[in-house]
């Protein structure tokens, strides 16, 4: 997104938004948001299971704060786990 900022020509007002409408509007890269997520996700999962010396083994839970479905499943799918996990006692 352009704009707004906190302070410059970029700050929100009605005369901005009617003449440069196209730089209040948010945009996102979807392939690039999905590539990141699914690199970062188990980069973060593993650090955390290192910095707690824990393996995938150990884990009988993992709920992933992530909507995306196809991101969970690329990730599981990367990291070798299974969609169904189903130990829990």
């Amino acid at each position: 997104m352009e704009g707004p900022g906190s302070s410059g020509a970029n700050q929100i007002n009605l005369e901005n938004m009617k003449n440069n409408s196209k730089a209040y509007e948010t945009y996102m890269n979807r392939k690039k948001v999905f590539q990141n997520a699914v690199c970062r996700f188990p980069e973060v999962i593993n650090e955390a299971m290192n910095k707690n010396d824990l393996s995938i083994d150990d884990i009988r839970l993992i709920i992933p704060h992530q909507a995306n479905l196809r991101i969970i499943q690329s990730v599981a799918k990367s990291m070798n786990i299974s969609m169904d996990k189903k130990n829990i006692q």
